[in-house]
């Protein structure tokens, strides 16, 4: 049963965050979507404008730390607690970021500027992103053990932290060469979703990450066949699902576990 709720998600113009946004919304959830570069936020500003109480807009470069460190300041005063993070904004090797994408994939062309972006896009961003949002995290902690005490209102929620990996960030998966930048991130991100675990949980915040499968955007591979609409769909189902017993895992968008 889905209980409506207020979910922030990064990287939310294009691809499955924005169709992450228009689920959420469509299912009655207050949603925080970020944006980096306001010429590239077109349809999230419609969006808004069509959910002016629901849809809040907000600027975020997650590869900015001060950005990361400043966000709450941008948050609308309405909004006292978040009760589930997304952290999907992320780049691959073909991002505008990248102006050469061999120097972020090819063993005989990468560098440290390609390299450098992509840790702090898909891996640090995350880590700051949820720490400057952890209050917000705590205290939907909170109302949610109030209103179990007080029998009313209750919300049946439980704060969550979804970092949105990859299948190319597993170690055991990793069986051909290239693509360095990428893989070497999200590798990074799940590591970061381990030690995110195990800090958050005396603060009953549940952190995992999730594969969200091969979902046709800008960043897939050709072969990519899932909608983003349908990825959404998944992945709300997903959040609706989760409880602490799935909390520090890698997991499917079906739930199911994925090696690390």
């Amino acid at each position: 049963m889905h209980h409506p709720r207020i979910l922030c998600i990064t990287g939310a113009t294009r691809g499955l965050g924005f169709a992450l946004v228009e689920r959420a919304l469509a299912l009655g959830d207050s949603v925080i979507g970020t944006f980096r570069d306001e010429t590239r936020a077109k349809d999230l500003f419609n969006l808004a404008r069509q959910n002016e109480r629901n849809l809040h807009v907000v600027q975020l470069d997650v590869a900015d730390e001060y950005s990361c460190a400043t966000l709450v300041k941008r948050l609308p005063s309405s909004i006292d607690h978040i009760d589930v993070l997304v952290n999907n904004a992320g780049i691959n090797s073909t991002s505008r970021d990248i102006a050469d994408p061999r120097t972020a994939y090819d063993l005989g062309s990468i560098t440290t500027a390609a390299l450098d972006r992509m840790m702090h896009t898909n891996a640090f961003g995350p880590i700051f992103v949820t720490r400057a949002l952890l209050p917000f995290l705590a205290r939907s902690f909170q109302k949610t053990n109030e209103n179990n005490r007080s029998m009313t209102g209750l919300t049946h929620h439980i704060p969550i932290v979804v970092n949105l990996s990859s299948r190319r960030g597993s170690l055991e998966e990793k069986t051909t060469g290239g693509n360095y930048g990428y893989c070497i991130s999200k590798a990074a991100l799940n590591m970061a979703t381990r030690a995110l675990a195990a800090d958050l949980e005396p603060m009953g915040i549940v952190v995992v990450a999730v594969h969200p499968g091969a979902v046709r955007t800008s960043m897939a591979q050709p072969d990519a066949r899932t909608s983003p609409a349908e990825a959404a769909s998944r992945l709300i189902e997903l959040i609706d699902r989760l409880t602490p017993a799935n909390h520090g895992f890698f997991l499917e968008s079906d739930g199911t576990r994925r090696p690390w």
